[in-house]
């Protein structure tokens, strides 16, 4: 079974428009409303290309309802840990261009008591897990401890751990031993601190991360490890236009459907196809409509998907 953390999920709007214009008052079609959080995008892709997974996620408030009826009307496994505040929301913006702009709420903060009861509910969810994936922002005042906690649970209970956040606790992540981290190039450098990708990856790995599956954008994904840190890189070739919000999730998801049922680093011909089919599935999100589904293409995708 693949686990999927979200500390921080939120009640997704996405609405479509001709051309943002600041300023002004538009008419726009009715909003898509939906689960969303970025480990929710990830299990649901997982879910829906036929995989055993399990969404851990926090709810609270009348948002909170709203998310967790949603995912059960998609079927996808769900446990909640109940909170105090209210479920934030988030709003994605989507041009006919394909240029996003997306309003993310803060995440409202946890107390000890519901902190204490997502680390129990990690610790009884990690027992039938191979992999997991910890996914998104953390609830604001949520010390880099909190997410080490998660980490180190998973990896005592054995499990295969993918972690794909930003800013400090991208760090923390990778002291607490992550074996895959998934920073975009711009939170690599904002992170690290490094002017370049190869000193941010290697910053990642020392500081004692498994591997960084270093996401490009429209130059594909690069997969750099501890025993390869020049690593291996994976692109589509093409410019796509579309929806990106979710691209970074389906690429988590893409890697983990190889990964997560062997329990462990991909090797040989796995890591190349789990990597191929990163990239695939993230090309494939963008022609999708919202966050957390893959496009009609996405077997073609992977055909094309080339190394280098």
């Amino acid at each position: 079974m693949i686990l999927s953390l979200t500390p921080a999920p939120a009640l997704d709007a996405t609405i479509a428009v001709n051309e943002l214009e600041l300023g002004e008052s538009l008419r726009v079609p009715p909003a898509v409303v939906r689960a969303g959080g970025k480990g929710i995008n990830v299990a649901r892709i997982l879910h829906a290309a036929g995989h055993d997974v399990l969404s851990l996620s926090t709810c609270g408030g009348e948002r909170g309802a709203a998310l967790r009826a949603e995912l059960e009307r998609a079927g996808v496994p769900a446990r909640w840990v109940r909170t105090s505040a209210q479920t934030r929301s988030s709003t994605a913006l989507v041009e006919a261009t394909g240029r996003t702009t997306v309003l993310n709420e803060y995440a409202p903060p946890l107390d000890d008591d519901e902190w204490e009861r997502w680390d129990a509910a990690v610790a009884a969810a990690s027992g039938a897990a191979t992999a997991a994936t910890i996914s998104g922002s953390w609830p604001q005042a949520a010390g880099p401890e909190r997410l080490v906690r998660s980490v180190e649970a998973l990896k005592a209970a054995g499990v295969y751990v993918v972690v794909d956040t930003s800013g400090p606790l991208l760090l923390s992540a990778a002291r607490a031993g992550a074996d895959l981290l998934k920073p975009n190039l711009e939170e690599l450098l904002a992170a690290t601190g490094a002017d370049a990708a190869r000193a941010g990856i290697d910053a990642l790995l020392e500081l004692g991360a498994g591997s960084v599956l270093l996401s490009r954008g429209a130059e594909g994904m690069g997969l750099h490890t501890r025993t390869d840190p020049e690593g291996i890189r994976a692109s589509l070739g093409v410019e796509l236009r579309g929806n990106p919000t979710g691209a970074g999730d389906a690429g988590v998801a893409g890697w983990l459907s190889v990964a997560g049922p062997l329990g462990a680093a991909p090797q040989g011909a796995d890591r190349e196809l789990a990597l191929r089919t990163a990239v695939a599935w993230s090309a494939s999100a963008v022609q999708a409509p919202v966050a957390g589904e893959l496009g009609p293409d996405v077997a073609a995708f992977l055909e094309r998907v080339r190394l280098a």
